[in-house]
């Protein structure tokens, strides 16, 4: 019976993009809380089991919340593990951000990735959306100062190119960045 369930978890990490044995986590889709959420308990669990262990981190993604995507940054950055981050299609808004938690960086020949300024759905009376933008502004000031702590790029820089609009590169950009570390 035991090992009946041991397989059944196993089957809902796989399922949740997390390979606990093989300590590998795969980011397809949209950052969200529940999405987020699994990933926080695995590299855990992962950190638990072997402090000093690689957890690799597969992104292929368009990004998404940035809250739940900055819960598991900062997790990633504080762990003992070594976190080797791979871009496999896309890494991009939230997916970057993540994407650049790695210790070691690597993407493959034909990724793309794209940073901007946060995006926020604004809508209410005037007051309340004087106090969102105040909160967007300054989440928009966390994600730059990390994009300049983690590349070879300015805090400026990232601004004037990543504001307003998107800004899209190609793996040969992201080396030169500092973006992979290869």
């Amino acid at each position: 019976m035991a090992k009946k369930k041991d397989k059944e978890s196993d089957r809902y990490y796989i399922e949740a993009g997390i390979d606990l044995a093989r300590r590998v986590i795969f980011l397809d889709d949209d950052v969200d809380n529940l999405q987020m959420g699994w990933f926080f308990r695995a590299v855990q669990i992962m950190e638990l089991q072997d402090p000093e262990g690689e957890i690799t981190f597969i992104i292929n993604s368009f990004g998404g919340e940035v809250y739940s995507g900055l819960s598991l940054v900062d997790l990633l950055l504080a762990t003992s593990c070594p976190i080797t981050t791979v871009c496999a299609g896309s890494a991009m808004s939230m997916g970057l951000i993540l994407f650049l938690t790695g210790d070691t960086r690597i993407a493959y020949p034909s990724a793309t990735f794209m940073a901007h300024e946060v995006a926020d759905g604004t809508e209410g009376k005037v007051g309340e959306m004087k106090v969102d933008l105040k909160e967007a502004e300054r989440v928009n000031e966390v994600l730059f100062d990390l994009l300049a702590a983690r590349t070879k790029k300015t805090k400026k820089w990232w601004k004037t190119n990543a504001s307003p609009k998107d800004f899209y590169f190609d793996t040969k950009k992201a080396k030169t960045l500092g973006v992979t570390c290869e």
